[in-house]
């Protein structure tokens, strides 16, 4: 993969966040974190981003209200956007409220890095 590609990481997490960003920098990827959905939509002002993987439960800004900012601003509706959620959080209802939204992917924690690169792989085709 090319490193001109930019995936932002969002997850209140720091050891994780940092894990998913070893995994795709290793693979060629460029990447920014983020620690909530306030601090993500100030990195979508200053850089371009190909793909979002966002966390759902986070302080401050969780992950469905950063996906419903995004989808306000032009420039980055059409962004690709993948929730990460744990496995015990991760319901039918909540799956069923996540593509009402217009969510394209769901990850579970704890992710594997072949699978989040494999995700993001496929919404970089979409």
């Amino acid at each position: 993969m090319n490193a001109e590609v930019s995936v932002l990481l969002v997850d209140d997490q720091p050891d994780f966040l940092e894990n998913m960003a070893l995994a795709l920098e290793a693979a060629g990827y460029h990447t920014c974190n983020a620690a909530d959905g306030f601090e993500a939509l100030a990195v979508l002002k200053e850089h371009r981003i190909d793909v979002i993987v966002s966390d759902i439960g986070m302080p401050h800004m969780g992950g469905y209200q950063f996906f419903q900012r995004v989808q306000q601003n032009p420039r980055w509706a059409a962004i690709p956007f993948v929730f990460l959620t744990g496995y015990e959080f991760l319901s039918e209802k909540e799956i069923r409220y996540g593509k009402k939204l217009g969510i394209q992917a769901y990850l579970t924690k704890p992710v594997r890095a072949a699978e989040l690169l494999l995700t993001v792989e496929n919404m970089l085709a979409v």
